[in-house]
């Protein structure tokens, strides 16, 4: 089995390569269906994470989310694999935090859970298991949060079809989200 820094290695740069038109098609794409899902699924506390350039943009979904009067919430992170959730009520208040991260400029902090939980991962396997950066920040937050959906956006690539290498407190989300 291929290990956790491998796939590190092998998927950081596959999707730093994504050529813009592609990423922008597939970005827009995976918005859809997120607002999509959140249409089906009634949830009103969101923890959702701040994506960095290489990601799936997720701006036109937290944009709606904010419209619709959703409570979001993203992480500052912190040392020793902790966040410190903070309020998300305007895009444009962003401070620049470790691992060139942003989080919302606010010192105010939020403890509670969440109806709905997004997660960053570098790859995927189909029951949910995920490759992060590394850190286990997300592991962490899904194993002591309470939560009812945990949901990951993710470019083909990043969805491997043999089970990843696990570990113990390795947690998996619900469902992953894929363009069409």
């Amino acid at each position: 089995m291929v290990s956790k820094e491998n796939l590190r290695q092998r998927l950081r740069p596959k999707r730093r390569a994504l050529r813009p038109r592609q990423k922008t098609h597939w970005d827009r794409q995976l918005n859809q269906k997120l607002c999509q899902w959140l249409a089906r699924h009634p949830v009103q506390r969101i923890h959702t994470y701040l994506p960095l350039p290489e990601e799936v943009n997720l701006e036109p979904s937290l944009r709606f989310m904010l419209d619709q009067g959703l409570q979001l919430y993203a992480p500052k992170t912190l040392a020793q694999g902790q966040l410190e959730n903070r309020p998300l009520r305007d895009l444009q208040a962003l401070r620049h935090g470790r691992y060139h991260t942003r989080y919302p400029a606010t010192t105010e902090v939020y403890t509670g859970g969440y109806d709905l939980i997004l997660v960053p991962g570098l790859a995927f396997d189909p029951a949910g298991y995920r490759v992060g950066y590394g850190g286990g920040y997300y592991d962490r937050l899904l194993a002591h949060t309470p939560h009812r959906h945990a949901l990951a956006l993710a470019y083909p690539f990043q969805m491997l079809a043999q089970e990843l290498p696990r570990e113990a407190h390795d947690q998996p989300v619900g469902e992953v989200l894929l363009p069409a």
